[in-house]
Formats: structure tokens, sequence, C-alpha cells
């Protein structure tokens, strides 16, 4: 991957040690960034969640705008137990962002269904946001898996479950 000047700037700036240097940093990335950048955003995120450096790079993440390959990192960190904590915040993320989530939409169900509650909301979420169009067989796979989940119990919050099996089924039918 071909890594531009301004991008290797703000790798640099994220890789120091001080605050004001790393924040400079986010702020570059907002207009620069990529998969690279998003990367070391949510591996710096998961050490700064409270904190001003926490802030600013939620403000770069809520702000992806669909860029094809950052659905695809967000769930490589969900998938990480290193990550989490951070678990509801990038499922959040994923809606909040506007990133077009529908051909993870199986992946993402199956991430919420291993979940806990507050990651379950924001899955919610985000099937609540999917827009035509989409692909009607992904949607009935789900449909599927969370039939399976309420069936054998395998999700501690069966109200949740039903709620998410509803939303999919109702994208069907609008």
């Amino acid at each position: 991957m071909k890594i531009s000047e301004t991008q290797k700037k703000i790798l640099l700036l994220l890789d120091t040690s001080t605050e004001s240097e790393i924040i400079e940093g986010i702020k570059l990335a907002k207009q620069d960034g990529n998969e690279q950048i998003l990367h070391k955003l949510i591996e710096l995120l998961n050490q700064n969640q409270e904190n001003q450096i926490g802030k600013h790079i939620f403000e770069v993440l809520y702000n992806l705008n669909d860029k094809a390959s950052s659905v695809n990192v967000i769930l490589q960190f969900i998938k990480n137990e290193q990550y989490k904590a951070l678990k509801p915040q990038l499922f959040s993320v994923l809606w909040q962002s506007s990133l077009n989530c529908s051909n993870y939409l199986l992946e993402i169900i199956e991430l919420g269904l291993k979940s806990d509650y507050a990651s379950m909301i924001e899955v919610l979420s985000i099937v609540e946001s999917i827009a035509k169009p989409f692909d009607e067989q992904l949607v009935e796979q789900c449909i599927e898996t969370t039939q399976e989940a309420l069936l054998h119990k395998t999700y501690p919050d069966q109200t949740l479950c039903i709620e998410l099996n509803k939303l999919l089924k109702d994208l069907l039918i609008s």
C-alpha cells in the first residue's frame, strides 16, 4: 500500500509519547487517513478511552463516511479479545459513521450474539440503519442465525434476540 508523506507524518505523530503531538496526528488523520492509520487509532483508543486522545479518536471514527475497508478493520478489532472493552463503541462506530455494513451483516449478527448487552444494542442500531439495496439471501441467513440462537437459548437476553430477529424480518418486508 502506497503511503503519502502526510500519512507518514501522521503515523510518526501517533507513535510519540506526548499528548499534544498525538492529538495533532489524530486531527491530521481526519483529512488523510488510511487502513494503517485506522489500525493505529483503534490501538491508541484501547489505552485512551477516557481522556482527550480518546475523545479526538472517536471524532475521527464517527466521521469515517463509508470508506470500504473501514468496516473490515473495525470488525477485526471487535473479534480480538484484547479489545473487548471497546466492543460496544466499535459496533457503534459502524452505524454512527454511516458505514455500509450490508455485506458484513451476517458477521455482525454472529459477533453480536457472542457479545454483551451493550454491544447487542449497537448491533440492533446497525440493523436499523441498513439501507437498500442489500442481499436478501444474506438477511435470510441472519434471520436463521437469530432463530437458532432463540431456539437453543445461546444468547442470554432472549428479548434482545427476539427484537433483532424482528428487525431482520422487517428488512425483507419494507
